[in-house]
C-alpha cells in the first residue's frame, strides 16, 4: 500500500465517497418525516456538523424562587456527631 499524508487520505476517501450513489434515506424530526438527500458534492456542504438534540421549552408556569430560601442552609447538618477517637 502507498503511504498517504492524512490530507491525501482525507481527499481520496473523499473523491471514493462523493462517486458513490446518490441515496435518499427518511429521517424523522419532531413530528415531520422529511427527505434527506445525499448529494454527489458533499465538500460544500461539509460546514454542517451539529445536530439538534433537544428542543428548547418554554414552561407555562413559573416557579418562584422565594420559597427556596426557607431550607436548611448547607451548614446545619442533621444528625451529625462526632465518632469517638480511639
Amino acid at each position: 500500500e502507498e503511504q498517504l499524508s492524512p490530507l491525501e487520505a482525507t481527499r481520496k476517501s473523499m473523491d471514493e465517497i462523493t462517486s458513490a450513489l446518490i441515496g435518499i434515506a427518511l429521517v424523522q424530526r419532531l413530528f415531520l418525516t422529511i427527505e434527506a438527500i445525499q448529494i454527489a458534492d458533499q465538500i460544500l456542504y461539509a460546514n454542517v456538523v451539529g445536530v439538534l438534540h433537544q428542543v428548547p421549552v418554554q414552561l407555562l408556569v413559573m416557579i418562584p424562587l422565594a420559597p427556596l430560601a426557607e431550607l436548611a442552609p448547607h451548614e446545619q447538618q442533621l444528625l451529625a456527631r462526632v465518632r469517638p477517637h480511639e
